[in-house]
């Protein structure tokens, strides 16, 4: 309830009349339940990366397009009127989770179905210098007009505790 009044965004609605319309934000997380009613109608499952089926909705993944979309009146997100593309990378299981690789994957893919904005709140090891493929896919995207955004600060605060794509340009 504390994300987008932190961050200013009613005041930037407001003021610019921008409530995300049109703009398309790729999820690479868990699964976003389709039928959440701050979510129902915004949400696209595009591609599942992980060993289990569809029809398992992350509560992280639900959690994070929540902050991004909600358009729930006590917790309003920061673009309450956008699409959600849903790219699940992460399985409750987590025996069943996808790989770096498909990480890496779910970007380019995001970048291809057109999205605008890809949500990275997953990680891969610990941010290094740049090299690791996600990192890579990262900079390809960003470089072919695909916002990109990381959390940070899950593990910390502290020295070392990023997780890669942090560490992408």
């Amino acid at each position: 309830s504390t994300s987008g009044k932190t961050a200013g965004a009613p005041q930037f609605r407001k003021k610019f009349k921008r409530t995300g319309k049109g703009i398309i934000v790729a999820v690479i997380d868990g699964e976003v339940a389709l039928t959440h009613p701050a979510l129902k109608g915004r949400v696209v499952h595009k591609m599942n990366f992980t060993d289990e089926a569809w029809g398992h909705p992350h509560p992280h993944g639900t959690a994070v397009a929540g902050i991004i979309a909600s358009k729930d009146g006590n917790f309003t997100g920061m673009a309450p009127e956008a699409t959600i593309y849903s790219y699940k990378v992460l399985a409750n299981n987590p025996s069943l989770t996808g790989t770096d690789f498909d990480g890496a994957l779910a970007i380019q893919q995001a970048l291809e179905d057109g999205a605008h904005i890809a949500n990275c709140s997953w990680g891969a090891g610990p941010a290094g210098d740049g090299s690791p493929r996600e990192a890579r896919a990262c900079n390809e995207a960003w470089n072919a007009g695909l916002v990109i955004v990381k959390s940070a600060g899950n593990k910390g605060p502290g020295s070392s505790t990023l997780t890669t794509p942090a560490d992408a340009d």
